[in-house]
């Protein structure tokens, strides 16, 4: 019983709630990367052929960042067993290099494809109102 209360509390402390939101916010970031490699970049790379350099830098940089996800997952996933000092200090340390490299990616992409990614839009809505218009 008081085992069973004490994992109660636990999984409802400060601690555990910031291991499941820095989890998720990981996962999320790793579908995102995943969504855009697979899908986005593609179409935008035939939108405008001339962006393939500034694609192949977001590539190679997402590849990093999954990197710095799978650390920080991994920081955070030994809070489970370990709450020390040394190991909140890890979480933070990771996060930090995370931030700073997905900050900065954040901002390349930013300027350097949302003229493209205007254009796919337009064009793709283009294509729905002809689509809609011969019905």
């Amino acid at each position: 019983m008081v085992h069973e209360e004490l994992e109660a509390l636990k999984s409802n402390g400060r601690l555990w709630r910031f291991q499941v939101s820095c989890l998720r916010y990981c996962s999320f970031v790793h579908m995102h990367h995943h969504a855009e490699d697979m899908d986005f970049f593609d179409e935008l790379e035939e939108t405008n052929p001339a962006i393939g350099p500034v694609v192949a830098r977001l590539r190679a940089e997402h590849h990093a960042v999954s990197g710095y996800l799978d650390a920080v997952e991994a920081a955070a996933r030994a809070l489970s067993k370990d709450e020390s000092h040394d190991a909140r200090r890890a979480v933070v340390d990771a996060l930090e290099v995370l931030e700073g490299n997905l900050l900065a990616h954040l901002e390349y992409e930013e300027l350097n494809i949302a003229s493209t990614a205007r254009r796919l839009r337009d064009l793709q809505s283009s294509v729905t109102t002809k689509s809609e218009e011969r019905r």
